[in-house]
């Protein structure tokens, strides 16, 4: 969760962070191969029907991750400033600052960026399904015939009773 947070929220700080977070789960899972293998007894497995509370909180941290992204390159990069130079000026020590009169309209151009991601984030959840066409039919299927399944057998078990 915190290796996801990272990630997440200061990808653009860091855009390595993926790399570096896929290598250090790789060898944690050999690592933790290696343990369970040789070293100590298997865990006994739980299972759980979905993620719980921590779905809630990896989904705010993907939409929190919007603008702390914005906030981050548009003001702690360069990159604003190459695309934007007409909104920056440098002062008489060399350092780049956005203009006075125009700084609004930089902020204005961040936080509707962010607003943007957002908006595109609403329309991917509201367009793609969470669960995918073929899993649903699927699942229909088995409802289905197990339902066929219990029939029959109510049947036979009605039979039985009349002789």
């Amino acid at each position: 969760m915190i290796q996801f947070g990272y990630i997440t929220l200061f990808a653009s700080a860091y855009p390595l962070a993926s790399l570096v977070s896929v290598l250090s789960n790789w060898i944690e899972i050999r690592a933790d191969c290696f343990k369970l293998s040789f070293l100590c007894q298997r865990p006994v497995p739980l299972r759980s029907s979905d993620l719980g509370m921590w779905d809630t909180l990896l989904s705010s941290l993907v939409w929190m991750s919007a603008l702390t992204n914005c906030l981050l390159a548009g003001f702690t990069s360069n990159q604003l400033m190459y695309y934007l130079p007409t909104f920056y000026v440098p002062d008489h020590s060399g350092f780049t600052t956005m203009e006075h009169d125009r700084g609004w309209l930089v902020v204005f151009l961040i936080f509707g960026l962010e607003r943007l991601l957002l908006l595109v984030g609403l329309l991917l959840c509201a367009i793609v399904p969470p669960i995918p066409e073929d899993v649903t039919n699927q699942m229909e299927r088995y409802h289905y015939v197990q339902s066929e399944v219990q029939k029959r057998i109510d049947a036979r078990k009605a039979t039985k009773k009349t002789n």
